[in-house]
């Protein structure tokens, strides 16, 4: 299940409307971003319960990954996950 979760745990580097990092289907950047959050209310629910597969999947990593991201380009979605 976390290695699901973590394919949303990415940086939104797609300019423009219309976004290509999910295969099956072309996501609007605002649709890409709620789904952003709420794999991040998911994670901080699961990842403690399931801590292997955390640490499997470079959970830590993928996060500070995500965080640094949106700390660079100052994005909406860091904003509502930190606060």
């Amino acid at each position: 299940m976390l290695p699901a979760l973590f394919s949303y745990v990415k940086a939104n580097d797609e300019v423009g409307p219309a976004l290509t990092a999910v295969p099956t289907r072309d996501w609007m950047a605002a649709q890409y971003e709620e789904i952003q959050l709420l794999v991040m209310s998911a994670l901080c629910t699961l990842a403690p319960l399931m801590t292997d597969d955390y640490i499997n999947c470079h959970g830590g990593t993928r996060l500070l990954l995500m965080l640094e991201w949106c700390v660079s380009n100052g994005t909406a979605v860091c904003c509502s996950v930190c606060h």
